[in-house]
């Protein structure tokens, strides 16, 4: 495989933030310039001229790799899934709180506390959402490193282990609730769990932070997009060994309510002073 097919190769899949798909993209490309090379060798060309004719022939890397995150995008299952999900907790407390003549205040806060975290979930699908939505029309950048083995096993075996864990809250509070009706707040622990769990599948699903032609989509806690306008004036404050980003025309609003690590902030400000 020529190093220059390689490098046209990544910078298309640059822009595609699907990385399940990068293998497969990558075999297409590849098969399709070795049958353009095949085809202009015939011409007589030397073999720098047959490279750089390839590259011509497939167009833009940048313009590809738009058109390519456009058709692939990001996987939105588990985003659909967990906007159900947290409709159907949403419900479910409501539903508790219409039930609650035995409640005691500690049952109230929790249900309280899941109710709020339920319609914080649902909100995050939302904007999540739009903006995946409109990352996938434009030029990417940089959207995080690829995760490794042991980070996506450790990933899995997380969120595994927390779901095991909620339904055994779930089977324990439905125990109770039919013997005893419901003296405990295990229910109600119960909601709180869940939806930390679908915050949990969402932040581990999608890159934390994506570099666009545009701006910066920040995709943890509060998800949101800054143009690079807004992004040029900013300043870090270090809290605990990790980096707070704040945007300094943006007042008291221009917290980005993410931690960044040393590496994470150093490649942004490479990527803002080159870019």
């Amino acid at each position: 495989m020529k190093t220059i097919y390689i490098e046209y190769i990544q910078n298309v899949l640059q822009s595609v933030l699907d990385r399940e798909k990068h293998q497969e993209i990558q075999d297409e490309l590849m098969d399709h310039m070795q049958s353009i090379e095949e085809e202009i060798t015939k011409n007589g060309l030397n073999p720098k001229e047959i490279e750089s004719t390839v590259i011509m022939e497939m167009g833009s890397p940048d313009e590809l790799g738009k058109s390519l995150n456009r058709i692939y995008g990001l996987n939105q299952k588990p985003l659909f899934l967990v906007g159900i999900s947290s409709l159907f907790i949403t419900g479910f407390n409501g539903f508790m709180m219409l039930n609650s003549e035995n409640f005691k205040l500690s049952d109230w806060v929790l249900l309280i506390l899941g109710f709020g975290i339920s319609l914080f979930c649902v909100g995050v699908v939302v904007r999540m959402k739009k903006l995946l939505d409109q990352v996938r029309k434009e030029r990417i950048y940089y959207s995080g490193h690829p995760k490794t083995y042991v980070e996506k096993l450790t990933d899995k075996v997380f969120v595994r282990g927390f779901g095991l864990f909620i339904i055994f809250v779930i089977v324990l509070g439905l125990l109770e609730y039919f013997s005893d009706g419901f003296e405990s707040n295990l229910l109600v622990m119960m909601s709180v769990y869940v939806n930390n769990l679908f915050l949990i599948i969402l932040y581990t699903s999608y890159p934390k932070m994506i570099f666009s032609e545009n701006g910066v989509y920040f995709m943890r806690d509060l998800p949101g997009f800054v143009s690079w306008e807004v992004v040029d004036n900013y300043e870090w404050k270090q809290k605990f060994g990790e980096y707070e980003l704040r945007l300094k025309n943006k007042g008291w609003f221009g917290k980005v309510h993410i931690r960044f690590s040393a590496s994470e902030k150093e490649r942004l400000d490479n990527f803002v002073k080159t870019r």
